[in-house]
């Protein structure tokens, strides 16, 4: 049998590792990167593998949202994460001050308003390209954008119409 070369609180790191469902080759990756990282060419090799297991699982989710992880509330409702993602650091560019549970409530309150912002005969663009396969829903779009950054006095309305 192999002598574990690792350990976490006393016990062999592969044994914690399936015994608390993590997975030892991502355990082993991080502690291998962290090794060769020089930012931490001084801590031990102990000291760098207590970091990695502190850090992995619920420490290392940076948002939450309705009390589980931003990424398993997509997951669950299939909402692109990359797609909030970027919401969230657009918003954080706009105002620095928010707080990252803040962030995360105004870009999902956004993504269930579907933040439409284009409208054709009343109907949201998105929906009347959606019903209109002909017409390519980014391509209206990209030509508006161009178009008010050339004028950006002109309003939406008169730039679909």
């Amino acid at each position: 049998m192999q002598e574990s070369k690792y350990f976490y609180n006393g016990i062999p790191l592969s044994k914690y590792c399936k015994d608390n469902n993590i997975n030892i080759s991502t355990i082993r990756s991080r502690i291998w990167k962290k090794k060769q990282n020089r930012k931490y060419k001084n801590y031990t090799e102990q000291e760098i593998v207590d970091m990695v297991i502190e850090a992995y699982g619920s420490g290392s989710i940076k948002y939450m949202y309705k009390g589980i992880s931003l990424r398993q509330y997509c997951l669950d409702n299939g909402i692109n994460l990359g797609t909030i993602n970027s919401r969230i650091n657009n918003l954080k560019k706009q105002n620095s001050k928010l707080t990252n549970d803040e962030l995360v409530i105004l870009a999902m309150e956004e993504f269930d308003n579907k933040n439409f912002r284009f409208f054709y005969h009343g109907i949201p663009l998105k929906t009347y390209c959606e019903s209109h396969p002909e017409i390519n829903y980014n391509t209206i779009r990209t030509y508006i954008n161009r178009e008010k950054s050339k004028n950006p006095k002109l309003s939406d309305e008169e730039l679909i119409e």
